[in-house]
């Protein structure tokens, strides 16, 4: 099928001109590089056959690219067109043949006249290059040239494992391919790849630093220099050959014939897109005619030289020799004026490229094919006369065997790259982040279209989908990806297009290839390059081909699903976005929490004032008052000298209106108008003041609904995780041999994106868990009369200020006897020991344990639910586990459901503060006399409320302070309320102060440790007040207690059995010491634990409580004295026996030792009778008795 190259059967290009007005002429060399005469033949024996080429041929337009740079793509729909229908249509008109009789210098019509220099075309990327940029990337070039030079000379004397040197040149290279890709200097980029790769392998080892390798280095850094200084063609054809000697290094291959130094070459031209090719192959018109064609410059002898030598790699199978074989023949259609030449070379090249699709090399017919059409070019290179006939042949073979290609078929798996290799970071963390978000957007939309099959919405929004994840993915340098997606969105293609019918058996396909696009995604985390999905695409195929087609619709159904399909997005589902980093997120919160804080302070400070011109206010009226006083006495006393001193019967006036005051009147008068003045002012104060607060108050609104919307951003619905996790049940089923599925209730909950970020490694361990120890095989639930597809249901709710998960399956239910089995053979268990099967179900809490009989992908390896359980704890939360046999298991987590602006219920104990969250507190109440006075005295109290009782802590004793004074029992203190689970407590308190907005903050490592505690806050006043995580805190209380009564139903047991030897744990950081002391104690059969200091000592104590316990003081990380701080703060350890042997004898230390609580104090060295002396002082006559003698 000619169409398949672009041509009708007539010879012609299908996109030819209606006229010969659009034509020019072909783009030539300059004029200093045409030949003087025909050069001789590269690559020409006499047992090669001529080809001979038709006496006149006419005039035909040949469609060609422009060689330019290629645009980007703007729409990925436009990229997936035709490639005619995105290049510019530039026809060519075949020049005149010459004729025979004619001398070369007379051929005048038929050569051109060359164009100026500028008109050569240089490679597509080093057209268009900024020239600021370029500037740059010349003198950092320079750079790098001098010190390849300098390193290079270093290497000839250096030793043979010297290195150094060869870094820097192979970070030189690599700094030169990176500036050469960002400036679009594409030559340098590509070339120094090449030796990148090269310096890559020797400092791996897998190849020697040799002079073949120096050689090559150094002639490339030349060419490198000279190409970026002149960007001629000799200098290109330079690179060009030295390229193909690096890749002959790369692959393994002596580059005999690779070494052949072309001087000059034609640079490349821009990269031409393939056509498809025809489903079936016609036979090529017959050609009849011959033409002499004009010779060309002596470059296109050259490249097709080049192409014969790449030709020869290519028998061994090399796909780096093929890629090369291709970027040749891309290369050589630009120079080549005649259609038929254009349509052996276009013909060649798609077939190759169909090879490089599907993955594969050539072959021995292929590379004979190959070697036919390259000697065809050659000859026309070099105008020999071409027999048609064969011609035809060579496109009809290439027709022939291009439609032999499977139009769907699935690339060979190649072997797999450890690294990924020239991709930007920062590209392909882009990619990633856009390709999750399809993979998630493309599960919901398939889950939605199993429910409806007819959906062409749903469907086409699949297609998008994967065009988006296809086009993205080969931007990005992930082609397996592409190839994948590209074989999904051809399937889904197939069904909109009614050639197949949606099946079940098309929509699992569809999940599969979702799923193992999360598989390739891993790899690309990873730094690693996903392995082509080889069988996954041939499973596809092969749906696609025997798939059901469906019926043909009506016209006006047909219409109808045009016209939906045809239908503009709304609004809605074309929402812009934008993506932020978590990090920056983050510190705005933070930012706009001190923002509120500082708000708070200055709203404080604001009615700190307010209060002082309230007490100004009333200052200024007792003024008032007095010098008002002030001056009626001073009046009183001028009357009375007025009256004391008689009255004159002639005087017309009297003393106060003769004005007659004394200096203490005037005084009293400029006070009372001085207090007139400062009560202004106050007055303005006041006014003022309450425009500020009038204005506080408005930020602060906007504040909190800035805030608020930042908080927002950082809440996400769980269902965001829901195709995740589906996709983890589905992939662990199909490895383990069952069927199971996953229902999420409660799926559009909100969540802390945190909070949701730390809870899905626990939930996919929980899921698989789930599915290799729940669910049943298909066979043993028909047994069980249950379906043969297991259900998992996870469930999500909020319980006031927790968040409660539920993962529960409709399993078999945990296996007692195999826990209890592995237990007692990990020594965990005795074997008559008495448990419940609650305490079976914590066993599977702890680290390392496992039921697993064998080691599988799912289970097996230690990494058990205590890695599930260290992670909720890590959170705050909480993990149970409930099981029913044969009716499945039910794990639970609780988790605080807590944001960073919360209101808090501000609470006082003993002297200090702390902030309660206030959807944490059921009610708040009050003890009674009785109860209070029960809780003083030691004993167990409760508090009655609404028919439930509720355990009496004091918070303040909780955190390590006093209780209440004996003589305020008659008092009764406020209690907060609490529930959790099945938990409940009443948390006695001093004082309530009130309820306040807070920001919380996150707090150290230290203080996290603590339980009960979630975070901190920073009042208005500056005050550090810590945040009170309750629900764990209840739970923590609960389970202390149920851990002390544990170990002292353990100790009684053991010391009851006279038989059981003794327990102790040795702790020194010598490690003669605990060599000589383990020595000395199992002599008597004692079993020792060691310890080589205090934490590692803590570790040892949560696992098992020894009867004994022999320290050291002086050891890194936690002394003796803080293990001893330690064992006396635990409820279930605080009644060890310690004794404590060192070298500091002390008054001192043994007075520390002593309030400590230490039991017995020996020196170093100790004798051994003294300290076994010691050891049955300490543990009396029943621990005398199990200290066997010898």
């Amino acid at each position: 099928d000619l169409a398949a190259f672009g041509l009708k059967p007539d010879g012609s290009s299908v996109h030819a001109p209606a006229d010969d007005s659009d034509t020019f002429a072909p783009p030539q060399l300059p004029a200093d590089l045409w030949p003087q005469t025909p050069p001789a033949p590269a690559r020409h024996a006499a047992g090669e056959r001529a080809l001979s080429w038709p006496d006149d041929l006419p005039e035909l337009a040949i469609e060609l690219p422009a060689a330019a740079p290629p645009a980007p793509v703007a729409d990925e729909a436009a990229a997936d067109e035709p490639a005619d229908a995105a290049l510019p249509l530039v026809s060519f008109t075949i020049p005149e043949p010459v004729p025979a009789s004619e001398p070369a210098g007379a051929a005048t019509p038929a050569v051109p006249t060359p164009p100026p220099e500028s008109a050569l075309p240089l490679p597509a990327a080093a057209l268009d290059i900024d020239p600021d940029l370029l500037d740059v990337f010349l003198e950092e070039a320079a750079g790098e040239f001098e010190s390849i030079r300098a390193h290079l000379a270093q290497t000839e004397g250096a030793a043979p494992g010297e290195l150094e040197g060869l870094r820097s040149i192979r970070r030189s290279f690599h700094t030169l391919k990176g500036s050469g890709r960002m400036v679009g200097e594409r030559v340098v980029g590509e070339f120094a790849w090449g030796l990148e790769n090269l310096f890559n392998q020797i400092l791996a080892g897998r190849r020697p630093f040799n002079a073949e390798v120096q050689a090559l280095t150094a002639e490339g850094t030349d060419a490198l220099e000279h190409w970026l200084a002149s960007r001629d063609a000799a200098a290109y054809g330079r690179l060009t050959v030295l390229e193909l000697r690096t890749h002959a290094l790369l692959e393994g291959r002596a580059p005999s014939e690779a070494d052949v130094d072309l001087e000059a070459e034609t640079p490349a031209a821009a990269e031409t897109l393939t056509p498809a090719p025809a489903p079936a192959p016609e036979p090529a018109p017959a050609i009849t005619e011959t033409v002499a064609p004009a010779p060309l410059p002596p470059p296109l002898p050259d490249w097709i030289e080049a192409l014969l030598l790449v030709l020869d790699d290519c028998r061994a199978g090399s796909t780096t020799a093929r890629d090369a074989l291709i970027e040749r023949l891309a290369v050589i259609v630009a120079p080549l004026a005649s259609a038929e030449a254009v349509r052996v070379a276009r013909a060649l090249e798609d077939y190759l490229q169909a090879l490089c699709r599907h993955g594969r090399g050539l072959d021995a017919a292929d590379i004979l094919l190959c070697e036919d059409c390259a000697s065809a070019l050659q000859a026309y290179a070099l105008g020999e006369t071409i027999d048609p006939g064969a011609l035809g042949e060579l496109l009809n073979a290439l027709a022939r065997r291009a439609a032999a290609l499977p139009s769907f078929a699935a690339p060979l798996p190649a072997e797999p790259q450890p690294v990924l290799p020239a991709i930007d970071p920062e590209l392909a963390a882009v990619f990633l982040a856009e390709a999750a978000d399809i993979l998630d957007a493309a599960d919901v939309t398939l889950s939605r279209w199993r429910q409806d099959r007819h959906s062409a919405e749903l469907l086409n929004d699949l297609r998008r989908e994967m065009h988006t994840l296809k086009g993205s993915s080969r931007m990005a340098g992930f082609p397996q990806i592409g190839d994948l997606a590209h074989a999904t969105e051809s399937l889904l293609d197939a069904c909109a297009g009614g050639k197949s019918e949606p099946t079940d058996a098309l929509a699992d396909g569809m999940q599969r290839a979702l799923d193992h696009f999360s598989t390739m995604l891993t790899e690309v985390e990873a730094n690693r390059a996903p392995a082509p999905a080889a069988e996954l695409i041939h499973d596809l195929a092969d749906l696609l081909e025997h798939g059901a087609p469906v019926p043909a619709p009506a016209p006006a159904a047909a219409t109808a699903a045009t016209t939906t399909t045809a239908k503009p997005a709304s609004p809605a589902g074309t929402a812009e976005s934008v993506r932020v980093s978590s990090t920056l997120l983050d510190n705005l919160v933070n930012q706009m929490g001190e923002s509120s804080i500082y708000r708070a302070r200055i709203e404080q400070g604001v009615s700190a004032v307010r209060f002082n011109l309230g007490e100004l206010d009333q200052i200024a009226n007792r003024l008032r008052a007095q010098l008002r006083r002030l001056e009626i006495e001073t009046e009183a006393q001028i009357l009375f000298r007025y009256e004391r001193g008689g009255v004159d019967p002639n005087a017309d006036f009297d003393p106060l209106e003769l004005d007659r005051f004394s200096e203490l009147q005037q005084l009293s008068r400029q006070l009372l108008e001085a207090a007139e003045d400062l009560a202004n002012i106050q007055s303005s104060l006041v006014d003022q003041t309450g425009e500020i607060g009038g204005l506080l108050e408005q930020q602060g609104k906007v504040n909190k609904e800035l805030q608020q919307g930042l908080m927002q951003t950082r809440v996400v619905r769980f269902e965001t995780v829901a195709a995740r996790l589906k996709r983890v049940v589905r992939q662990a089923a199909d490895d383990a041999g069952k069927s199971a599925e996953l229902h999420i209730d409660g799926g559009d909950a909100e969540i802390e994106r945190n909070l949701l970020e730390g809870l899905v490694a626990p939930l996919e361990h929980l899921l698989r868990n789930a599915v290799s120890h729940g669910i049943e095989s298909p066979e043993r639930r028909h047994a069980a009369g249950k379906d043969a597809t297991g259900a998992i249901r996870l469930a999500l709710r909020r319980e006031g200020a927790e968040i409660l998960l539920s993962v529960a399956d409709d399993g078999a239910g945990l296996n007692y006897a195999a826990i209890r089995a592995s237990a007692e053979k990990r020594g965990l268990l005795a074997a008559n020991a008495q448990v419940s099967d609650a305490q079976l179900a914590d066993l599977l809490l702890l680290p390392g344990f496992s039921t697993a009989q064998a080691l599988t992908q799912l289970s097996g390896r230690g990494v058990g639910l205590d890695v599930v359980a260290s992670a909720v704890s890590s959170m705050r939360g909480a993990l149970s586990i409930q099981s029913q046999p044969g009716k499945g298991v039910t794990f639970q987590l609780r988790l605080p459901f807590s944001l960073s602006l919360t209101q808090a219920l501000l609470v006082r104990a003993g002297e200090d503060i702390y902030a309660v969250p206030l959807l944490s507190v059921e009610a708040v109440s009050r003890l009674s006399p009785r109860e209070f006075r029960d809780y003083l005295a030691g004993h167990t109290a409760e508090h009655d409320y609404a028919g439930s009782g509720f355990a009496v802590h004091s918070l303040a004793a909780v955190f390590g302070g006093a209780l209440p004074a004996a003589g305020s029992s008659e008092a009764r203190p406020p209690v907060l309320l609490f529930r959790s689970a099945d938990m409940r407590a009443a948390i006695q308190v001093d004082a309530v102060l009130g309820r306040q907005e807070i920001i919380v903050k996150p707090v150290g490592p230290q203080l996290s440790a603590v339980p009960g505690v979630s975070g901190a806050t920073v009042l208005a006043d500056g005050r550090v007040v810590i945040i009170l995580d309750m629900p764990a805190l209840v739970r923590g209380l609960a389970s202390a207690a149920r851990r002390a009564q544990e170990a002292a139903a353990l100790r009684a047991a053991r010391q009851a059995d006279e038989r059981a030897p003794l327990s102790i744990l040795v702790v020194d950081d010598s490690i003669t010491m605990r060599k000589v002391t383990a020595r000395v104690l199992e002599r008597h059969g004692v079993v020792v634990e060691l310890a080589k200091d205090g934490v590692d000592a803590v570790e040892v104590l949560d696992q098992l409580v020894p009867d004994l316990v022999i320290l050291d003081i002086e050891m890194p990380r936690m002394d003796g004295f803080e293990l001893v701080g330690h064992i006396r703060n635990q409820a279930r350890l605080r009644h060890l026996p310690v004794i404590m042997v060192t070298s500091r004898t002390g008054e001192k230390h043994r007075d520390r030792a002593a309030r400590l609580g230490v039991n017995a104090y020996l020196g170093k060295p100790y004798q051994e009778e003294e300290l076994l002396g010691s050891i049955r002082d300490v543990l009396g006559s029943e621990g005398a008795r199990r200290l066997r003698s010898l």
